[in-house]
């Protein structure tokens, strides 16, 4: 199948995206704390479940290890990661260090 071939299917179905927007005042709030032992995050930044937790840092700097071990320190049952800008190396290091740590099966 071509390019074009797939794109006029495409066009031929359509789907409704659309659908009731989330309301944050209704939502429950959220209050169980995900210790990571890492004192900079437990005391500045405190995680709670369901919060994303952004991770900013110059090149040069342990990031990835960083972000491992927040994962991998904290009392949970799922861990979700995602990068922007990562790269295959990164992905091969995050899969390693889970593999190494029996977590893969969390995340």
């Amino acid at each position: 199948m071509t390019l074009l071939t797939a794109v006029q299917k495409l066009r031929e179905k359509r789907r409704h995206i659309g659908g009731p927007s989330v309301n944050p005042y209704k939502r429950k709030q959220p209050s169980q704390l995900i210790p990571t032992g890492i004192a900079g995050i437990d005391l500045n930044n405190t995680l709670v479940s369901g919060q994303k937790i952004p991770f900013f840092a110059d090149p040069d700097q342990p990031y990835n290890q960083v972000m491992a071990d927040v994962a991998l320190r904290a009392d949970v049952d799922k861990i979700i990661l995602g990068g922007m800008g990562l790269s295959n190396d990164d992905y091969l290091y995050f899969k390693q260090k889970f593999e190494d740590e029996g977590a893969l099966n969390k995340s």
